[in-house]
């Protein structure tokens, strides 16, 4: 069995001028700034008050638990 390559490739055209062209509406915002502005109008705005709730709570339910550890040991004891 012989395989033969019968393909002959062709030779891309030349540019006509060595001069880079310029996009045709150079005032318009890039595609990067416009993916952020729509990802930014999709999110919601979080802040930092509702972190800082959770926190106080959080440290509130482990002082208690630990509070109820200590009393717990000291009953048994």
């Amino acid at each position: 069995m012989t395989i033969t390559n019968t393909h002959t490739p062709t030779t891309p055209e030349t540019p006509s001028s060595d001069e880079p062209t310029t996009p045709s509406q150079s005032n318009k915002k890039s595609d990067k700034e416009q993916d952020k502005n729509i990802i930014a109008a999709l999110l919601p705005s979080t802040g930092s008050r509702s972190g800082l709730g959770l926190t106080i709570l959080g440290l509130v339910l482990v002082i208690a638990l630990l509070a109820g550890l200590v009393y717990h040991k000291v009953k048994k004891a």
